[in-house]
């Protein structure tokens, strides 16, 4: 290339593609089911989730950075799985796509401890508050009802039979 010459705009480069893995994470108390919500340092409300590390499976992942960013460990609820992809903006300008896996799991009786790094603020909210203090975050995220719903449908069913570890086997050691 010579001083003066047009300079061609770069071919479009594909789109680089972040992946998350977290959970809805829930409790039974006295007021019925309540959601775990996480305030991040930039003052965005939302669940725990994180980025995917290698050589580590979804609920993995999710078991991880639900034991970082809250100190508690969960169960997950067997046989739930959503995915969400939006678009986000790095600070550094260039546009990438975010996939999100949720999975839907409980915990009973444990204190948490925030990662201070990244989370302000840890509290429980019913489903309304839940929807309204993590407006900004689940705007757009449709999987929500589908969360709401499947927990509807866990208030019927025997407790425990519907819960599997991080490692894949049921609450009774079964795969």
């Amino acid at each position: 290339m010579r001083i003066g010459e047009k300079i061609e705009e770069a071919p479009d480069r594909p789109v680089k593609m972040e992946k998350s893995c977290g959970a809805v994470v829930f409790t039974r108390t006295e007021n019925g089911i309540e959601y775990l919500l996480i305030k991040s340092r930039e003052g965005v409300w939302g669940f725990p989730k994180g980025h995917v590390e290698p050589g580590e499976t979804e609920r993995e992942t999710a078991t991880r950075e639900i034991l970082e960013e809250t100190g508690i460990s969960v169960k997950f609820l067997e046989g739930f799985r959503t995915e969400d992809e939006y678009p986000i903006s790095r600070k550094d300008g260039r546009e990438r796509v975010k996939r999100v896996v949720f999975f839907l799991a409980e915990y009973e009786d444990q204190t948490f401890w925030p990662q201070a790094e990244e989370i302000s603020e840890i509290c429980l909210a019913e489903y309304d508050e839940a929807m309204d203090g993590a407006a900004d975050f689940i705007k757009n995220y449709e999987p929500f009802s589908e969360i709401r719903n499947s927990l509807i449908s866990l208030n019927e069913t025997a407790e425990g039979s519907m819960f599997v570890d991080f490692k894949g086997e049921t609450a009774d050691g079964k795969p």
